[in-house]
């Protein structure tokens, strides 16, 4: 009896498998696009600016903040939207771990994704809802209250 031999299938699902997850192979079919995460800090500004994060026309990109209900953090873009029209909101999206789906209280990450629609500066906002909003069984004043993203899109 003859056997034939077979490429192995592990090391080619491997490769793939790393393509999707990084990105490579072109960007036009990832949702994101281009992430930018938050970045945190060691200071206690209840109002922080970041940036500027630069992208490129017909870029989509996204800003990706870390959500948890147990520690108070809910962010929302503030509305209306960027000013101008150098952006435009693409949709969001969340994302948890293995380790986030197991573990009560863990959070997760949000994806604020938007298109870069022309050359210009804008700032993309947004508010912790625990921060701002007095109503809300979360609120704590010594909370962060807004974080803003400078944007230039060459």
């Amino acid at each position: 009896m003859r056997h034939r031999r077979t490429a192995p299938v592990a090391p080619v699902t491997a490769v793939l498998l790393l393509l999707t997850l990084t990105g490579c192979g072109g960007d036009r079919d990832d949702p994101l696009g281009t992430v930018h995460e938050e970045r945190t800090t060691t200071d206690d500004a209840r109002d922080r600016v970041q940036g500027p994060l630069r992208v490129k026309r017909g870029e989509r990109f996204s800003l990706a903040l870390r959500e948890n209900a147990s520690a108070r953090r809910e962010w929302r873009p503030v509305v209306p939207g960027p000013p101008g029209d150098a952006v435009r909101a693409a949709g969001t999206s969340t994302h948890r771990t293995k380790w986030e789906k197991e573990a009560a209280g863990a959070g997760h990450t949000k994806y604020f994704t938007y298109e870069a629609v022309k050359p210009g500066d804008t700032r993309i906002a947004f508010t912790n809802r625990c921060g701002t909003d007095t109503k809300s069984g979360c609120y704590s004043p010594g909370l962060p209250r807004s974080l803003t993203f400078r944007v230039t899109v060459k």
